[in-house]
């Protein structure tokens, strides 16, 4: 102790300010010391929760994009498969409407065809009863006014059955 008196320590007055520092100590480290603990526990294990979630985001992040793939080619696949079934679906309508036109041209071809044929009989009939009124007033004029009304019929339905074996 004269040691500390010699180098101007009151002992004393060391002890109090011992004392002093102890209790600003355990003050500081009940108030401040153990809350900032508290606090920095806390906070790690919000960080550490935190990256765990982002690996959980992360990972079904991951499953989400493969599903989204998955679904991708599911509706290419999809949309190859409705564009085949139009493209059936226009072929067999090309065939269908094909196949119409033809029997309606072919339709259109036969009813011209049967005007055609009928307007030939009767342009025959019509050029029959005119080369039987010249084969008539040919005969008239060859046999003269001698000729009774029955040689006119026999000789008019000779000369048509004549023409209508050479047609």
């Amino acid at each position: 102790m004269e040691l500390l008196t010699k180098l101007g320590i009151d002992w004393r007055l060391l002890i109090a300010q011992a004392v002093n520092f102890l209790i600003v100590l355990a003050v500081l480290y009940k108030f401040l010391y153990k809350p900032l603990l508290k606090f920095l526990e806390q906070r790690r294990q919000r960080i550490e929760h935190s990256l765990q979630e982002a690996q959980r985001i992360e990972t079904e992040l991951k499953a989400i994009e493969v599903k989204r793939e998955e679904v991708l080619i599911e509706a290419k696949r999809g949309a190859q498969a409705i564009l085949k079934e139009a493209e059936v679906q226009a072929e067999k309508q090309r065939q269908e409407t094909l196949i119409r036109v033809r029997a309606e041209a072919e339709r259109v071809i036969s009813e011209a065809r049967s005007k055609f044929e009928a307007e030939q009989v009767e342009a025959m009939r019509e050029m029959r009863r005119e080369a039987a009124k010249l084969v008539v007033q040919a005969v008239t004029k060859v046999v003269g006014k001698l000729s009774a009304s029955e040689i006119d019929k026999k000789l008019v339905e000779e000369a048509v059955q004549e023409v209508a074996k050479r047609n």
